[in-house]
């Protein structure tokens, strides 16, 4: 077994004035009091890259509530998040061999605290995906527990023709939010036609939603104006996008965020954006042009698909002050949510620091 220990985060992270986020360079330094997030203290104990995940997540959720608790909270691939794995189990015994087994969460248990703070979660490829059926299993397993707190289950599946309809039959009786396409640009593209179980009632919460509409990259529309009048033409009960819109990502606006909450038909719906948590992207609002990897330090690796997504190091003081910015300007541009995605950089630190 290989035990490796990692440098304490010995400070309590704070947002000072000179924490800037920009888009279209304007500086966001007036978002409404973006949250304080937390680094632990403990200088003897391994890192929990999963565990600091969540603290994070609970950091930003609870600021979003405590401003809006109306305002929506999604965890993109949150099932992996959620659910003790082997690998924080083996880290558990490391760290404590006398932890009482009646006290310890069991593998593959609930992190209850996150799962009540959430208000869903957002997963991929459950329905028409290749997991291994044991991985499968827990996953359903962890989904299910997660269920029966109440919580909201949203599913994007990418399927054959052949098996999109079962798929979406499988969510729908799960309980599931459900968006299943057949294109593999299907979160760059707008299905055509009406969405299936089309709602012409308003929208109120994601309870009432009978389906919804991902949109993370709206490049191939061209410029901004013609990705807003594309959005504006669907009917879908929640939307989740970018805030960036168009072949140069230029920022939504308040006015514009405020016609997209009405569904072409002209009923209210819910318009969510999406912040990323542990990928750090070229030509993000908060991205500088002397940026790359290893400046600043957080910037840990360049994705070898993609010259211009960095993995980040999230437990740093600097990225975790453009998360709370980032979540307050969303917020103040009036989105009654967001789904924060890639969250799997996790996944990238315990392969580095193998624990078997």
């Amino acid at each position: 077994m290989r035990l490796f220990l990692f440098p304490a985060l010995l400070l309590v992270l704070a947002f000072p004035a000179q924490a800037q986020v920009s888009a279209q360079g304007k500086v966001l330094k007036d978002a409404q009091a973006a949250p304080a997030i937390a680094a632990p203290v403990n200088p003897d104990r391994p890192p929990d890259f999963r565990a600091e995940l969540r603290a994070i997540v609970m950091e930003l959720t609870l600021y979003a509530k405590k401003r809006n608790p109306a305002f929506q909270v999604l965890l993109r691939d949150g099932a992996a998040i959620l659910e003790k794995d082997r690998w924080e189990f083996i880290l558990e015994e490391i760290m404590d061999p006398r932890l009482n087994e009646e006290k310890r969460i069991p593998m593959h248990g609930l992190m209850r605290p996150l799962a009540r703070a959430l208000d869903g979660v957002v997963e991929d490829q459950l329905f028409c995906g290749d997991a291994p059926p044991k991985d499968h299993a827990i996953r359903l397993q962890t989904l299910a527990e997660f269920r029966r707190l109440g919580k909201r289950l949203l599913t994007v599946d990418t399927c054959m023709s052949k098996v999109a309809g079962e798929a979406l039959a499988n969510a729908r009786k799960m309980g599931a939010l459900p968006y299943v396409a057949t294109d593999v640009t299907a979160l760059d593209t707008i299905p055509k036609g009406s969405p299936p179980d089309e709602n012409p009632k308003p929208i109120a919460s994601l309870d009432d939603a009978r389906n919804l509409l991902v949109l993370l990259d709206t490049r191939r529309f061209g410029p901004k104006p013609k990705a807003l009048v594309a959005l504006l033409d669907t009917n879908q009960d929640v939307l989740i996008l970018d805030a960036g819109l168009g072949v140069n990502q230029e920022t939504l606006t308040k006015p514009e965020i405020y016609k997209l909450k009405f569904k072409k038909i002209g009923s209210p719906r819910k318009v969510m954006a999406r912040l990323p948590l542990t990928i750090a992207t070229a030509g993000a609002p908060y991205w500088q042009p002397t940026w790359g990897e290893g400046n600043p330090a957080f910037l840990f690796a360049t994705d070898p698909n993609n010259p211009d997504r960095f993995v980040v190091d999230y437990r740093d003081p600097e990225w975790k002050k453009i998360l709370g910015l980032y979540l307050a300007w969303l917020m103040d541009l009036g989105f009654d949510g967001v789904m924060l995605d890639d969250t799997g950089g996790w996944r990238h630190f315990e392969t580095l620091y193998p624990l078997d």
